[in-house]
């Protein structure tokens, strides 16, 4: 099995008997995210990961235990439909209140994507209403 088609949330938890180990980075990311608190002081992480990842290729460990993927197929694995992946806990940010987007159980999701998938519908269901 691909890097690509393992679930985030086990690449995420990689323990140091496994793949991680192999992904490679900046030499203190393998002890601490330091090194990555340290960049982001100037808010200009975004630039820094950038950096990362022109050096360092598309998978890049940025933690002990905490990867960076940039490779252009992560998006429709990860987010796609059929993806077995679970949102992140920042997702709860907006607690007690849940939107489609920050859905984190995969049935409520499903559940709220349903009825929006009707209002953005091309059957034509709702034409008798428009004039």
């Amino acid at each position: 099995m691909s890097l690509l088609e393992r679930p985030l949330s086990s690449q995420v938890s990689l323990s140091a008997k496994s793949i991680l180990p192999a992904i490679t980075g900046p030499k203190l990311a393998r002890v601490s995210q330091f090194f990555h608190a340290w960049a982001c002081k100037t808010s200009k992480d975004f630039l820094y990961l950038d950096e990362l990842a022109k050096q360092y290729g598309d998978f890049v460990r940025t933690g002990p235990s905490e990867l960076m993927i940039t490779h252009p197929d992560v998006h429709q694995i990860i987010d796609g439909s059929g993806s077995q992946c679970i949102k992140a806990d920042w997702y709860d940010i907006t607690h007690p209140q849940v939107s489609l987007v920050t859905a984190r159980d995969p049935k409520l999701h499903e559940h709220r994507r349903h009825l929006w998938d009707k209002g953005f519908s091309t059957k034509g269901e709702y034409e008798g209403f428009i004039e």
